[in-house]
């Protein structure tokens, strides 16, 4: 996080001399290239807490968050009742479709039973083969 601040005077500036963790140093080398850019920002962040301007934004964030969330929760909603009845719709379709295969199958079996030849030659009993 940078901060924009105007650069001060050579004669403005303050030596800080100081001892940290080598964990820390090492982890803030990685964000800085420069441990005086990184000093400035901390001690910035450390002001603005303590006179109470850090946090104060803070609140309306959290509305604006709050806001935003459950108008996307809203939209979500309307989503989940408008596919809730196109699932409804797909339903009744599918079962009007299978109701009509149905009625096809059993049309189909009528015409197979009137398309095949009656047994019209009437069998012999075995006892008279003659």
């Amino acid at each position: 996080m940078h901060f924009a601040y105007s650069m001060p005077t050579e004669e403005d500036k303050v030596r800080v001399n100081g001892r940290v963790p080598r964990g820390l140093y090492e982890d803030i080398c990685t964000y800085y290239a420069n441990i005086t850019n990184a000093i400035n920002d901390a001690l910035e962040l450390l002001r603005q807490e303590k006179t109470g301007q850090l946090h104060k934004d803070c609140g309306k964030n959290m509305q604006n968050d709050a806001d935003s969330i459950q108008a996307r929760l809203d939209d979500a909603l309307q989503q989940i009742e408008f596919l809730k009845e196109q699932i409804g719709v797909k339903d009744s379709l599918i079962e009007k479709q299978a109701y009509h295969v149905q009625s096809l199958i059993q049309e189909n079996s009528r015409l197979n039973v009137k398309l095949l030849p009656e047994n019209t030659e009437v069998k012999k009993k075995w006892w008279k083969f003659w």
